[in-house]
């Protein structure tokens, strides 16, 4: 969008200069994948911001509050996902490694080496289909099918809104067990889909003024 002339770029580039990076923080207890709203593990692990529109870095229409936490396990995330419009979501995926993209849904990207080239992704619907896929080398593949005993994920849907959250281990990240302090490239983007006019729209934790599959775009995590 921008990058064709470097303007944009450079105008939006420095309101987003606080979304560029963000802290995991260590839990002794992890938070049970359970889609619970009275889960007291997660409050501590909140971000000083959620997601922002992905080609303004603007205020979104439906804002997304967003958790991170780790141990040596596993990477936790939880995303909050307002959403006035909840009747008019469209759903209609249900596959595993279908096109969940086109659905309401929230996406998480892993570059765990920091190439600025190679990810992990997963996306997520509001109705629970999944994709897990892997970009290497160049290529992207979703032939990268996460086992249980390294991902977990439960998606609990709520009046004003829904609720993410994933369980995802390093070992199916095909990282090794971090230790403080270790940064590594990530990003959470929402494709917000509602059969409304003017409603659907992109967001981002880390806004790409693009395609999402821009990790030279992504935002850092550091463990703490």
């Amino acid at each position: 969008m921008g990058d064709a002339t470097g303007i944009t770029s450079l105008l939006i580039e420095p309101r987003v200069a606080d979304r560029r990076a963000f802290d995991g923080r260590r839990v002794s207890a992890p938070p049970v994948i359970d889609g619970r709203l009275d889960e007291t593990s997660w409050p501590a692990a909140r971000t000083g911001v959620g997601l922002a529109d992905n080609a303004t870095a603007d205020s979104p229409k439906a804002e997304t509050a967003v958790f991170l936490a780790w141990d040596e396990e596993a990477l936790y995330i939880r995303l909050d996902c307002e959403e006035p419009l909840m009747a008019d979501v469209l759903e209609a995926v249900s596959e595993r490694d279908g096109p969940v993209w086109t659905d309401n849904a929230v996406e998480i990207f892993v570059d765990g080496a920091s190439t600025g080239r190679d990810f992990h992704q997963l996306i997520l619907s509001s109705a629970g289909a999944l994709l897990d896929g892997r970009k290497v080398d160049g290529l992207f593949s979703v032939d990268w099918d996460l086992s249980s005993e390294d991902l977990q994920y439960g998606v609990t849907r709520y009046e004003g809104g829904w609720r993410a959250e994933l369980r995802l281990t390093w070992r199916g990240l095909d990282m090794a067990t971090p230790n403080e302090e270790n940064t590594f490239r990530f990003n959470i983007p929402r494709d917000r889909q509602v059969g409304v006019a003017g409603q659907s729209e992109a967001t981002a934790l880390a806004p790409t003024f693009g395609r999402f599959h821009t990790p030279a775009r992504f935002a850092t995590l550091t463990l703490r």
